[in-house]
This record gives C-alpha cells, structure tokens and sequence, in this order.
C-alpha cells in the first residue's frame, strides 16, 4: 500500500495546505511497490486529482496493468473506505480508454 501524497492527513485541506504534498521519495516508493506487487489497485479517491497527481501516478505506473474497485463520478478510482468489502478488482485502462 502506498499513498499518492506522502503527507497523510484526515483531513484533505489539511493535506493540502501543506507546502510539499507529494514529498520526495514518494515517486519512488509508488514505483518499486508496483514492481514488487502481483496486482496494482489504484484506490486515491478524489483528491487524487490535486495538483494533477493521478495524472502524475498514471504515468508513473504506465508499465504496470492497472485496477480499479470502483470508480468515482469524476473518474477517479474510488478510496476503499467507503466501498463495500466484497468488491474485487477489475483492469482499469485509465480515464482516456474509449
């Protein structure tokens, strides 16, 4: 499991008021953790979309089959917090897939 910010918070705008999110290991940390898994989730929810991060960990991640448990109305993977427990993942092919 991996974040897409390395600085957590319960609260988002606490997150986001931070000067430096996304941290400077986090790139790497994403990557190797992918290398070493068997299946990627990507599970940010819709904060993912601040400062373009999804974009960023889509990019990171582009050499790995990606999967999602559901998907927001916004298009970004769904936070499994608020998800049912049986779901299980499906191939996701990115917001640009026909």
């Amino acid at each position: 499991v991996t974040n897409v910010f390395g600085w957590r918070a319960t609260d988002p705008a606490d997150m986001k008021a931070t000067k430096d999110p996304v941290g400077p290991g986090n790139d790497a940390a994403i990557v190797k953790a992918a290398r070493e898994s068997a299946l990627v989730v990507c599970a940010w929810g819709n904060h993912g979309a601040f400062l373009d991060r999804s974009t960023r960990v889509r990019e990171l991640l582009k050499k790995n089959k990606l999967h999602v448990l559901r998907l927001n109305a916004n298009g970004e993977p769904a936070h499994p917090l608020y998800l049912p427990g049986a779901l299980t993942p499906t191939f996701w092919a990115g917001p640009s897939a026909p």
